[in-house]
């Protein structure tokens, strides 16, 4: 789809599963564009969560920003806090390399839970509403 001209972002809950897509990942959609002699380009953006919290487990909080930050042609990004994660995100869907967006667990807590019951509602109990037009969201708890 990227190199058709889409920018698709793909989302993988747990950055322990980016090892089952890690040969296309590396050998394939980060050389792409070195091997079509710079012809394509490929902005594809993954998004993945990492990280130990949320009570997922030891089988579901690896951190993978290591295992993908030396390869050529793919960008790793991570972020400290959810506004950063917010615009990191962004950046990446603009960008025409493929990137690689790992946010880490503990940056969705600090969100808040998304209410659906009205601004006055999710006010009251400290969540962040969406307004439409604003530069501003709120990434869901898992």
């Amino acid at each position: 789809m990227a190199v058709t001209g889409l920018r698709p972002v793909v989302e993988i809950m747990f950055s322990d599963f980016l090892a089952m897509g890690a040969d296309a990942l590396v050998n394939e959609i980060a050389k792409f564009r070195f091997l079509s002699g710079g012809q394509f380009t490929v902005p594809l953006t993954i998004r993945a969560t990492g990280g130990g919290s949320g009570r997922f487990g030891a089988q579901h909080s690896a951190t993978a920003e290591s295992w993908f930050i030396q390869q050529p042609g793919l960008n790793v990004v991570t972020s400290s806090s959810p506004g950063a994660a917010y615009s990191a995100l962004r950046a990446a869907i603009a960008d025409d390399d493929p990137t690689l967006v790992i946010e880490h667990k503990a940056l969705l807590s600090l969100s808040g839970p998304v209410t659906r019951t009205g601004a006055e509602g999710a006010a009251s109990r400290g969540a962040a509403t969406l307004r439409p037009g604003s530069d501003v969201t709120v990434v869901p708890r898992c």
